[in-house]
């Protein structure tokens, strides 16, 4: 749904433009649906943070932890310059922060924009960093990676550039991933972006599901979407609706061939997303309606945390329970812990959590737990 206060006017932007690269059907549909929210979570809120104490250069308001990655992301990106202007042989001029650069198609109508957080330019060269503020782990490489083609077509057209230098400022990692566009590049850039943008103005645009689902604000409605991140019925043999046990979905998952096995799993994270919503959506609904589903809310549960755990100690035992007794009730959280020692010794995080590995040692179990599983 296209606002006043978009600053992208409802048309892709170059952040998520990969989702029309390799889905062509997705800005028609999240264009039919009304108020779609943008994905928010604790790490996307973290992430708006960071960008805007890079905006204004200064960490002011970022906790300890926060404030060691907003440290890196600088170190990084005077490193990228100053790279950059031995190069060149001069210093260079960045330009205003976070400035949105639009493309217009042949006939002049907006149909794409940019946002870079930092840019810089001398003479034909520009030079565009990206902050990646937390585990970018999945993050296409810069010289295959949509967002940084659309920006550097963007800079170049913007300033009339014949080079372009992108880098993803990876903070978190301390590095930066780096691509250099010719005059050549970014001529089959601009092509590349313009095949994406007109297929996607095509009546019937195929929608094609995958990976990228992950990350489509309108993974909700899409049945491609929700055929993608299905379990493989046809193997299953499962009927709609049916409740399966945990010992039947055993079985069933060893009928499943290894290659499906590796797809249901890389769509764990968008099923449970999509089952969110859902719940969401239903929940909200009138009782009347609810009821037409053969569904109603059940009775509220209600949440007695001791929020006083000295209080009760101190109570408990004037009751006569043994302090043996009690201490089995309590526990120690470690993240709170780690928040206490980091605001008492003034240490970073990381720092404080080895203070506490080394220091209560002799109160720590250890345990081992899982190996998750990961993308090579």
């Amino acid at each position: 749904m296209i606002t006043e206060t978009d600053p992208r006017f409802g048309k892709p932007s170059a952040s998520s433009f990969v989702l029309p690269a390799l889905c062509p059907g997705q800005p028609t549909l999240v264009a039919s649906m009304e108020n779609v929210p943008e994905p928010q979570d604790e790490d996307q809120e973290r992430g708006t943070r960071l960008h805007a104490a890079w905006e204004k250069g200064d960490p002011a308001g970022l906790d300890t932890a926060d404030t060691e990655i907003f440290d890196r992301g600088e170190r990084i990106s005077r490193n990228v310059v100053a790279e950059w202007e031995i190069l060149r042989g001069a210093a260079v001029t960045e330009k205003k922060r976070e400035e949105r650069f639009y493309w217009h198609d042949e006939k002049g109508n907006l149909a794409a924009s940019g946002q870079a957080d930092r840019h810089w330019i001398f003479d034909e060269w520009g030079l565009v960093a990206d902050f990646k503020s937390l585990w970018c782990r999945s993050l296409t490489p810069a010289e295959r990676n949509w967002q940084a083609r659309l920006l550097a077509v963007l800079i170049a057209r913007e300033y009339g550039l014949t080079h372009v230098r992108f880098a993803f400022l990876k903070a978190m990692f301390g590095t930066a991933d780096i691509v250099d566009y010719n005059q050549g590049d970014l001529r089959r850039a601009e092509w590349s972006v313009e095949q994406v943008l007109w297929e996607a103005r095509q009546d019937g645009a195929q929608r094609r599901p995958g990976a990228h689902c992950r990350h489509c604000k309108a993974a909700t409605a899409c049945p491609e979407a929700a055929a993608w991140v299905s379990l493989p019925t046809s193997a299953l043999k499962v009927r709609p609706g049916a409740g399966i046990t945990p010992k039947q979905a055993q079985i069933l998952a060893n009928q499943v061939s290894l290659n499906d096995c590796r797809w249901v799993w890389q769509g764990i994270t968008t099923r449970r997303n999509i089952e969110d919503a859902i719940k969401a959506r239903l929940k909200a609904l009138p009782e009347p309606k609810l009821a037409d589903l053969g569904l109603k809310l059940g009775t509220a549960s209600i949440n007695r945390p001791i929020t006083n755990p000295a209080g009760a100690f101190s109570y408990l035992q004037r009751l006569g329970f043994a302090e043996a007794q009690i201490w089995r009730a309590v526990s120690i959280k470690n993240g709170v812990l780690t928040d206490i020692v980091m605001e008492k010794m003034n240490l970073s995080k990381k720092a404080a959590e080895q203070w506490i590995r080394q220091k209560l040692e002799h109160c720590i179990t250890e345990s081992v737990q899982d190996r998750a599983l990961e993308e090579i």
